[in-house]
């Protein structure tokens, strides 16, 4: 760069062609409706709308609200009570399962290995109990999931998580219909 030029002078705009200029250097890449339908082999009697009378398959309705809660959430949840309590679960995502993975680890193969698993998928599907969110951590040193699963391993009962486990494993089974559903529509 020479010095006795400014930045200014080195920097050309680029030319714009005016509304009334043709741009003859670019290629036209937009077909006429007549060179689509001779590329496709179409024509416009079989863009026409099909006979009403045709029936369309329908989803079952009894699979709607879990369908609409995977479509537009991106996941599936579930209210049930027991013993007087109202739990709130939810479907995991991939994060959290592999999360839960990562946790279990200490225990795998251990005489612990089940309940482990069933108290770290607890930590992470429950959203709330009686309104109120289990254990939530007040620091960065662990996650959500470590922290609801000390929770739960140190106050809850074998027998409890037995019964929301049973609830999760019967919301995923759900889960699993409804996506079973969607592939038949």
């Amino acid at each position: 760069m020479t010095e006795d030029r400014n930045e200014d002078e080195l920097f050309e705009p680029p030319t714009v062609p005016t509304v009334n200029e043709e741009v003859k250097s670019e290629p036209n890449y937009f077909l006429s409706p007549e060179e689509v339908f001779a590329a496709t082999g179409i024509s416009p009697e079989d863009l026409e709308d099909e006979p009403e009378d045709e029936e369309l398959p329908k989803f079952d309705e009894k699979h709607k609200r879990s369908f609409e809660g995977l479509l537009y959430l991106g996941r599936a949840s579930k209210t049930f009570r027991w013993l007087g309590h109202e739990f709130i679960i939810k479907t995991m995502n991939i994060d959290e399962i592999l999360e839960i993975g990562q946790l279990h680890q200490p225990y795998a193969g251990t005489v612990a290995d089940i309940k482990a698993w069933q108290a770290l998928t607890i930590a992470a599907c429950v959203v709330s109990v009686d309104g109120q969110p289990i254990s939530l951590p007040i620091s960065d040193d662990q996650t959500a999931i470590e922290t609801k699963f000390r929770y739960v391993s140190k106050h809850w009962y074998p027998w409890i998580l037995d019964k929301i486990y049973e609830q999760y494993l019967v919301l995923d089974a759900q889960v699993a219909e409804v996506l079973g559903e969607m592939g038949k529509a």
